[in-house]
Order: C-alpha cells, then structure tokens, then sequence
C-alpha cells in the first residue's frame, strides 16, 4: 500500500521534474534490447490498434508503437504538459483506479513504470 506521504513525494517531484523518467531511461541502454521503452514496444502486438499507456509521464513509448489510436493518462499535469510539448498525445489525467474510457475500448494497455 502507497502511504499518502509517498504519492505526494512523487507528484511533487514529477511536478518539479517533467520527463525526468524518460530522462533516465533514455541511458539505460542494453546492446541487444535497447531501452526499456524499445523492449516494451516490442512486447506489443502488431499491428498496434488503440492503445490505452497507463502513467505515461511524457509518452515515451508512443513514437515506438504506431498506434492506430493513443491516450496517454497520468496523474502529473506537468508530465502530460512535457509530452503535449513533444508532440506526443493526446493525454487525459487520471489513474487507473478511474480510467476515463468505456471497458474494451482499447486493444492494448501499457505500462512501463
């Protein structure tokens, strides 16, 4: 169980340090797989159909799956304002305890953190 005092650490730290996640991952490089973000992307099905990334951050792993439709939710608007940025979305806040989509709406769920 998350403590109350864990949760706001980590949305004021991801509030003070958009794309910080993708930051670190993006050099943690493994010769055969890649990054964690390529490793995962490769775990999904292709073609790709609509894709539902649970805690997305700034959506690192859209431009890796070429999705016929994405929804980035996370609980950060600092992260989802990082990944608008880059072109990357569109992206709802939320969590998965309420996610803001009818059940079997998306053919895909991923979760990289």
């Amino acid at each position: 169980m998350l403590t109350k005092a864990w949760v706001r650490y980590i949305a004021s730290y991801h509030q003070a340090h958009p794309g910080i996640t993708e930051h670190a991952l993006a050099h943690a490089r493994h010769p055969d797989y890649g990054t964690a973000y390529e490793w995962l992307a490769r775990a999904v099905p292709r073609p790709t159909g609509d894709v539902l990334d649970l805690a997305c951050g700034s959506c690192p792993i859209q431009p890796l799956l070429y999705p016929r439709r994405y929804l980035g939710i996370d609980t950060s608007a600092a992260e989802l304002a990082a990944a608008e940025a880059a072109g990357r979305g569109p992206v709802e806040i939320g969590d998965a305890t309420a996610i803001p989509a009818q059940d079997g709406s998306f053919d895909v769920v991923v979760m990289s953190m």
